[in-house]
């Protein structure tokens, strides 16, 4: 007795295991793997991330606590090896160097830090002599011969006002002193006037020349 054949098909599926090296280029995160499970539907779905240059990519969110001292801004970029901050002065003012919490100092800018190492970093910024007019007389500092000028004071053609300025040298200041002539080296007392340009009534006449030396104010005198 014979039989009819029949045709039969036999279903198997298949799992391939597949070993691929992966070569990324420097700096570039890489993202590559392969699933094959013979039924012709190949799936990419393994995540490798690889910077190529053997240092582990921080944290996204990894920041550095900045603390500004004078005048400008810090930007902060996490990049491989840990967070770069790059300082930013503002007009006026130049960038000085880092300050770790060590008390090392760092002059490079900008300059790669490691958060675990360098958990808090001082960016000092100083103002630029050829720009910055500290104490606001309108004379850049680069040619004040008085830094420190009273706010509002008038000032001469050095940036200094008359509580700074001494024309006679006898130590005292032209705003106090009664005799801005004195002579070179005199001895001269607090109102800054010898005793031969002294003139203890005010009546012009200096006291060793002034027969009235108590004349009452605003009176007339004779010659």
């Amino acid at each position: 007795m014979s039989y009819p054949r029949r045709n039969r098909t036999a279903l198997r599926e298949w799992i391939w295991i597949l070993p691929v090296l992966l070569i990324p280029l420097v700096g570039c995160p890489l993202l590559s793997s392969r699933n094959d499970t013979g039924n012709g539907n190949d799936n990419q779905n393994a995540n490798v991330n690889d910077n190529g240059s053997g240092q582990p990519l921080p944290p996204q969110d990894a920041e550095i606590n900045v603390v500004i001292e004078g005048q400008g801004s810090v930007q902060q970029e996490a990049t491989v090896g840990g967070v770069r901050l790059s300082a930013v002065p503002d007009n006026g003012w130049l960038f000085s160097e880092w300050v770790l919490s060590n008390g090392q100092s760092v002059r490079l800018n900008p300059t790669l830090f490691d958060p675990e190492d360098d958990p808090t970093v001082t960016a000092r910024f100083v103002p630029d002599p050829n720009v910055a007019d500290s104490d606001g007389d309108g004379f850049v500092d680069a040619a004040d011969q008085c830094p420190g000028t009273p706010s509002g004071a008038a000032v001469d053609l050095d940036g200094c006002a008359a509580s700074q300025r001494d024309s006679d040298n006898d130590g005292v200041t032209d705003d106090v002193d009664a005799c801005p002539d004195s002579p070179f080296g005199a001895a001269v007392g607090e109102d800054g006037c010898t005793p031969d340009e002294r003139d203890s009534d005010g009546d012009g006449v200096p006291d060793p020349s002034d027969r009235c030396p108590d004349t009452p104010p605003d009176d007339s005198i004779d010659n």
